[in-house]
């Protein structure tokens, strides 16, 4: 069942990318199409947003260093944050 739930969900992001009404194909989808249209304007926005301020978003670089304790062999996860924008 739940594998089913996620074909349908990922057939609604599909149409919804592709600016097209899933009832057009599958009659059984048609009671989405409100769902489609009603969320176009909003997924423009993102579009234009990515579009405009592309570097908005990303992740800062993050250096990983690990550690091993002697007396214990316990490894120590360490990350180190870096703006990607100022000088290391």
């Amino acid at each position: 069942m739940a594998q089913r739930q996620l074909i349908l969900v990922s057939k609604v992001l599909q149409n919804l990318a592709n600016d097209t009404l899933p009832g057009v194909k599958e009659e059984f989808m048609e009671k989405l199409n409100s769902f489609i249209t009603t969320n176009q304007p909003a997924l423009a926005r993102f579009y234009e947003e990515i579009v405009e301020q592309p570097d908005k978003g990303k992740p800062a670089q993050v250096t990983v260093r690990r550690t091993t304790r002697p007396d214990t062999h316990d490894t120590t996860r360490h990350d180190q944050r870096h703006d990607t924008h100022s000088p290391t």
